[in-house]
């Protein structure tokens, strides 16, 4: 054990630079602990997590999975680290390698994904994928956040058993109506809302944005996300305004109100969005800005003046 009077003389004796740099490397290994004791309880925080939590490399390798995401897929806890995320998932519409680039340029998605069980049984879910740029010591990783998706019919299944005139209603609307899953997949909209934003068709337009972020201008898309976990967790959002892409890339902004779609069993299964071109409105409040201003400027070169 050292001696804490000597070991001071010690410290004293040596010169000023050699102390600055002990000084430095007390620092540095104080926050060395800092960070293992944070990482330490961050690691109890998401064992603690009820949603399947994971992180893994660029290259798909899982370094860290909690116990939820194990006990999701039916895995020893101890089994997943080391082990690429595509065992876990199955084949979709929208491959991994497209996700992680994405995930990459919009900084985080949302994706409805189908997920293996070590038994042969799949489950689907609603993930959550974040791309992490990390730093000198991690290199960029993704975090995958799932929840296994609520049961009950599926939302295109609940719209099938509507009857004609239902249909009749959302097709003749005066605005826009889309249809999403829990993922913001776009399962059903009307005509006028191909029509507003350019396509010729319902079709081409589903297929060019399969998702309603793909509708959404891409500085808008981050809140976008914020307000849709919002509209999941409180039933409905409404007078949310956001700019959208038209086909030719062009700005049209709309005024959205969003409520949960709800099975017969009271369990969340998508959303109903619709959607009103403010267009107008927005000129018109483009235009009482400018008269304000210049009104704000005209007084104020008279008061100079007579001043």
């Amino acid at each position: 054990m050292p001696d804490p009077v000597h070991s001071g003389m010690a410290l004293e004796a040596l010169s000023p630079e050699l102390r600055d740099r002990f000084a430095a490397l007390e620092r540095v290994l104080a926050r060395e602990n800092d960070h293992e004791s944070l990482a330490a309880m961050l690691a109890h925080a998401a064992e603690c997590a009820s949603e399947g939590l994971c992180i893994f490399s660029e290259e798909g390798i899982i370094r860290y999975a909690n116990r939820s995401f194990a006990e999701m897929h039916g895995c020893g806890h101890d089994t997943v680290c080391g082990r690429s995320v595509t065992e876990f998932l199955l084949p979709q519409s929208l491959t991994w390698d497209e996700c992680f680039e994405r995930a990459k340029e919009q900084g985080a998605m949302t994706q409805e994904t189908r997920h293996a069980k070590s038994d042969g049984d799949s489950f689907t879910a609603i993930s959550r994928l974040f791309y992490v740029e990390g730093g000198p010591r991690t290199g960029a990783f993704l975090i995958l956040r799932i929840r296994e998706a609520p049961e009950g019919k599926a939302l295109s299944e609940t719209l099938a058993g509507q009857d004609e005139s239902y249909r009749y209603l959302v097709e003749t609307a005066p605005d826009s109506i889309i249809f999403l899953d829990l993922s913001g997949k776009i399962i059903l909209t009307n005509a006028i809302t191909a029509e507003q934003l350019g396509y010729s068709s319902v079709d081409e337009l589903c297929q060019a944005c399969p998702t309603v972020l793909d509708l959404i201008a891409p500085h808008d898309r981050e809140r976008a996300l914020r307000e849709i976990s919002a509209c999941i967790a409180q039933g409905n959002k409404f007078a949310i305004e956001y700019d959208v892409l038209t086909k030719d890339g062009c700005i049209l902004p709309v005024e959205t109100s969003t409520n949960v779609v709800l099975d017969q069993n009271g369990c969340s299964i998508g959303m109903v969005g619709i959607a009103r071109d403010i267009s107008r409105r927005r000129e018109a409040e483009t235009h009482l800005q400018l008269h304000l201003r210049m009104e704000q400027l005209l007084t104020s070169i008279a008061t100079r003046f007579i001043g």
